[in-house]
């Protein structure tokens, strides 16, 4: 059936603490609370620049709070934990607006002492990232099929490629980024499509129309009604507007609430009430003409369902004729009464054979309908595909032979960044941006030579004239190094 929407827990809800992972987190440890969370952690846009709650899931065996959300929380939001020990408070910051420029220059002539400065190799410099996520959740759908991205911007110098090749390489990247919108549009619209002739093919009716009711008890019926009708008036509050319904499968999940699942809830309730008052009371009859309102199944049902009927009118076959219709020796042996029961039977199947055909017939068409509109929607992302290929782009056998020289390959797997059963088309490839923009980032990191370094310095608080910059020396802000 339908499913309604829900909210996501995130990193920080003050409203809900139910919804917020830091409340939740810190449920283990009461003598700690929640000071400053950095909004940009907590909330990002959708394609739209609408706010949106940034989505992240964790399997965690066994850690400790600290380091729960010093590590797997710090990596998967990209952010950073500061601990106020004095108050007990714990506030975050993203990585991009953690600290300040203190305006501190140290350098020799004042209290430097030495600096040891080590520069990575350029073999350990990665520049294409072979990209996943959580319960393989990939970046294909957003990445004109593919898996990997490739970032060669540290080697786009004169001293690796002539100046015209490292203009080309250039408005590559900028035509992929051009094209890139244009193949997720298309890839939308391609999935929307596809999930309307899934849900053509798959369709069932709601579960609670073949639920045996009669194993629940009365108080549990009784609240069972209850929670139906709500629910089917929710449907009906979001989806039935200006005196018609919107949505499709909200319309079919209602009627099948208020024409079959409470009515045969409070048939059951009625005939438990009768059979335990009454010893000859018999027993009304469920609603069952939802087995026959074709509407509510999808092509997979109906063709199953069509086979049925077509077995069971087959078995009746000797049956076919109508009593009136058969000779003296034909009838010999039967009787008038028992002979027409299993005819009306037949007859039965006959007619629902000729009613689920018609049905299975335009199911079959509207499924093909769709078909058509596959193709043609594949057949741009192929296109667009093949327009970012460097070879298609203008880029030589010898050209693509040099960049080859600069790939070295890494996986770069995100286990916090995921899609749920909730999250539809729109959603997922928003999740599947996410992971495509949180590869790039890092890419950009992974893509360069890495420097580290280390200092020896005087002890700047001993240092009267440093005495106003104390306060600068905090985790986070920035000062300067002269080597």
């Amino acid at each position: 059936g339908l499913r309604l929407p829900k909210e996501y827990i995130s990193l920080y809800n003050s409203k809900d603490p139910n919804l917020s992972l830091l409340n939740l987190v810190l449920e283990k440890a009461p003598n700690w609370s929640i000071g400053y969370v950095d909004p940009v952690v907590n909330m990002g846009t959708n394609d739209e620049g609408i706010p949106a709650i940034i989505k992240r899931s964790f399997e965690v065996d066994s850690q400790d709070i600290y380091s729960f959300l010093t590590q797997s929380a710090a990596s998967a939001y990209q952010c950073v934990f500061l601990f106020d020990i004095m108050n007990r408070e714990i506030n975050v910051y993203s990585i991009e607006n953690l600290g300040k420029d203190s305006g501190v220059f140290l350098s020799f002539r004042n209290v430097v002492q030495s600096i040891n400065i080590n520069e990575t190799t350029e073999d350990s410099v990665y520049t294409r990232f072979n990209v996943a996520g959580a319960d393989d959740l990939n970046i294909d759908a957003v990445n004109f099929g593919n898996s990997y991205i490739e970032d060669l911007s540290y080697f786009l110098r004169e001293k690796y490629m002539d100046a015209s090749l490292i203009e080309k390489y250039k408005n590559w990247q900028a035509f992929i980024g051009q094209q890139r919108e244009t193949y997720i549009d298309v890839t939308k619209q391609y999935n929307t499509v596809m999930n309307e002739q899934s849900e053509i093919m798959y369709r069932v009716p709601n579960d609670g129309c073949k639920t045996d009711w009669t194993t629940f008890t009365t108080e549990e019926l009784e609240g069972l009604i209850d929670t139906y009708t709500d629910m089917a008036q929710a449907l009906k509050d979001n989806w039935y507007i200006d005196g018609e319904w919107t949505n499709d499968a909200a319309y079919r999940d209602y009627r099948c609430y208020t024409e079959t699942i409470v009515p045969n809830i409070k048939i059951t309730l009625e005939n438990r009430e009768g059979q335990t008052t009454d010893p000859t009371y018999k027993d009304k009859e469920l609603i069952n003409a939802w087995e026959t309102d074709w509407d509510l199944f999808g092509l997979q049902e109906l063709k199953t369902k069509l086979e049925s009927y077509q077995e069971n009118a087959q078995s009746l076959v000797d049956y076919a004729k109508p009593w009136n219709e058969l000779t003296d020796e034909e009838k010999r042996e039967k009787t008038e009464q028992s002979y027409t029961i299993y005819h009306d039977r037949w007859q039965e199947y006959r007619n629902l054979i000729d009613e689920c055909s018609v049905a299975v017939e335009e199911r079959q068409k509207e499924y093909d309908s769709y078909t058509s509109k596959l193709d043609a929607l594949q057949e741009q992302r192929l296109q667009i595909t093949a327009s970012v290929d460097k070879e298609t782009f203008g880029f030589t056998e010898d050209e693509i032979k040099l960049l080859s020289q600069f790939y070295n390959d890494s996986d770069y797997v995100n286990e916090n960044i995921l899609i749920t059963s909730l999250d539809d088309v729109e959603s997922t490839l928003e999740v599947q941006k996410q992971l495509l923009e949180a590869a790039n980032e890092e890419l950009s990191i992974e893509n360069h030579p890495q420097l580290s370094f280390s200092t020896s310095i005087d002890n700047l608080f001993a240092i009267p004239e440093f005495k106003q910059w104390r306060e600068d020396f905090d985790i986070g802000n920035f000062l300067y190094l002269s080597t």
